[in-house]
């Protein structure tokens, strides 16, 4: 064979094996990919799906939405203005998976090889306390800060679930028995777990007066004074968070039992006069006074309660004498029980000269 023959030979196998250039336009053949920036997203069978822009790797079904204006995901939005699993955040916000309601920044880690917190780790089976159980074993540790607390731990009476059982405080032992059935046993704070008498005590119990520290506050019947009114519960403080309320306090109309007796705003009439303090009594315990009451010479100065002094008490005229000290007028200071010239008469008994012994009655 000669060399033209042999040339024409070797471009007819080479043109066989690699093929024409496609040219543009031409679609490529079943199970190729044509994909401009190499992610495998493009045009063809061969692809993962098409690209919305073949010429940005980082953008294509498969991406995730970023803050930047641009529709990364080729879900036709740009920037994700929804929070399609309603878990509070949008892609665009930093949700890794606005598919997930579980997956968010922020959101608790699970033993499942997600990303829940979106901090780029997966969640690792954790052992910060090293007491040998992790926080995604068969048996995972309930409390990973307490080296004292994993499952079949001996429990201890210290407040904790020690051996993960979901009880704190269940050990064996007497201090772990409820003997008294008030729901509390010694080593759970119940100060007296006798039976049957110690049922009345526990910390949920309320504190009475009965001698016994009912709330195991270490207290006997509380003998404290919270609003320092010198008055304790069990002393006969009926309201021992208000220091205006006492045994003795001054009653007030308030609606509040003041005075602890234990009547409210003493509507009681306790003079019989018809009217009670909260009535408007302004002298209860004594039946001549009381709202309306007639004006009387009987010392004092406000029978009728209409926080006037009565004018028959009060001296008008400035002569030194009322209508009650005998005044016989009390607006003209001429006239008063007086005998100031000692001649025996008064100018209200007629003396028409008190100045002059000498002049008498004149009447």
């Amino acid at each position: 064979m000669g060399t033209p023959s042999r040339i024409l030979l070797c471009l007819l196998l080479t043109l066989a094996v690699v093929g024409c250039p496609a040219e543009e336009g031409v679609l490529p053949e079943p199970e190729e990919c044509l994909d401009e920036d190499g992610d495998e997203y493009g045009v063809g069978d061969g692809c993962r799906g098409p690209d919305c822009d073949d010429t940005n790797p980082v953008i294509n079904p498969n991406s995730y939405d970023h803050c930047n204006g641009i529709d990364d995901d080729c879900d036709g939005l740009s920037d994700e203005e929804e929070d399609r699993d309603e878990d509070g955040l949008m892609g665009c916000e930093g949700d890794c998976d606005d598919d997930d309601e579980t997956t968010f920044p922020g959101a608790e880690e699970s033993c499942d090889d997600v990303d829940h917190d979106c901090d780029g780790v997966p969640f690792v089976n954790l052992d910060e306390d090293g007491d040998g159980s992790g926080t995604c074993d068969v048996f995972p540790d309930c409390d990973d800060s307490d080296p004292d607390s994993y499952p079949w731990a001996a429990e201890t009476c210290d407040g904790a679930d020690n051996d993960c059982d979901g009880v704190i405080d269940n050990g064996i032992g007497a201090e772990y028995v409820d003997q008294d059935g008030d729901g509390f046993s010694p080593c759970t704070g119940d100060c007296d777990d006798s039976f049957p008498d110690g049922a009345a005590s526990n910390p949920d119990a309320e504190e009475v007066c009965d001698g016994l520290d009912n709330d195991c506050s270490g207290w006997a019947d509380d003998p404290f004074d919270l609003d320092l009114d010198g008055w304790a519960t069990c002393e006969g403080d009926c309201d021992d968070e208000e220091f205006f309320v006492r045994p003795g306090a001054t009653e007030l109309c308030d609606g509040i039992d003041n005075d602890c007796d234990p009547s409210t705003d003493e509507e009681t009439d306790l003079d019989g006069d018809g009217w009670s303090l909260c009535a408007g009594d302004c002298g209860e315990g004594d039946d001549t006074i009381y709202p309306g009451a007639p004006q009387v010479c009987d010392g004092e100065s406000d029978n009728d309660c209409d926080g006037i002094d009565d004018p028959e008490d009060i001296d008008s005229d400035n002569d030194g004498a009322s209508i009650c000290e005998g005044d016989c007028d009390d607006t003209d200071q001429v006239l008063n029980p007086w005998d100031i010239d000692n001649d025996g008469i008064s100018s209200c008994e007629g003396d028409c000269n008190d100045l002059d012994a000498s002049v008498g009655a004149c009447r």
